[in-house]
């Protein structure tokens, strides 16, 4: 349906939205109509935008709402933006708040070869464990993990893991 707007009817249907952006979202209709007619700046009367003057006082009392600095710039980015450009009073929010604990990354040391295999020996006999098995010795080739097993009863080699749950079941 095409719809005939004049503009006393697209400055009626904008009054509906609380913003300018609002508006064009809203109704994409009616603004492309207003900007086709060349009046669009009649917009620039129905929404003024208010103007915070932010004071010490009112930056702090709105700092105590948050505990992170991130917090507060996702929440209100104008005030956080004011409460930074004031040198002493940013430093006075940033000692209210809990201190913020940082991770240190530690390099691992090179492991010898000899503890690379006792790892591997170690991980293999707890997940073995669960299914009566014993690992005797551990040995890797081609990215796959093989070994020296018992059950007490048997002794085999070179089994991969889902052979020695298939095995037990």
């Amino acid at each position: 349906m095409i719809e005939s707007w004049t503009v006393e009817t697209i400055l009626e249907n904008a009054r509906q939205y609380k913003t300018r952006q609002l508006f064009m979202k809203g109704n994409p209709p009616a603004y492309k109509a207003l900007l086709k007619i060349g009046k669009i700046n009649l917009l620039d009367n129905l929404w003024t935008r208010k103007r915070i003057e932010y004071t010490d006082e009112i930056l702090l009392e709105m700092a105590k709402k948050y505990t992170r600095p991130h917090e507060w710039e996702k929440d209100d980015r104008n005030s956080y933006t004011a409460a930074c450009t004031r040198k002493n009073l940013w430093e006075q929010i940033k000692a209210s708040w809990p201190p913020i604990e940082k991770t240190i990354k530690v390099k691992k040391e090179k492991q010898s070869p000899e503890e690379i295999y006792q790892k591997s020996l170690d991980k293999a006999k707890a997940k073995f464990e669960l299914y009566g098995i014993t690992v005797l010795k551990v040995f890797t080739q081609d990215n796959r993990q093989y070994g020296l097993f018992t059950d007490g009863i048997e002794t085999w080699e070179n089994r991969t893991d889902h052979e020695l749950r298939h095995r037990t079941k």
